[in-house]
């Protein structure tokens, strides 16, 4: 793996933790929302779908 690719890779996964931090915090409240999460992000929510169907994916290959 190229260092470039490192950095991209760690990126990524913080990525991962701040959505997964998100949720855990979001569902201590109330039913999660991929809008809730674009709010607590800043981001916008076809950003969060895509986020999280590449999640998902991740998921089901690790099992």
């Amino acid at each position: 793996m190229t260092e470039a690719g490192g950095s991209a890779d760690l990126k990524q996964r913080k990525s991962v933790e701040d959505y997964l931090k998100i949720i855990y915090t979001i569902s201590k409240r109330k039913a999660v929302h991929g809008s809730d999460i674009a709010g607590e992000l800043g981001v916008s929510r076809p950003t969060v779908s895509v986020a999280l169907k590449s999640l998902a994916m991740e998921t089901m290959r690790e099992e």
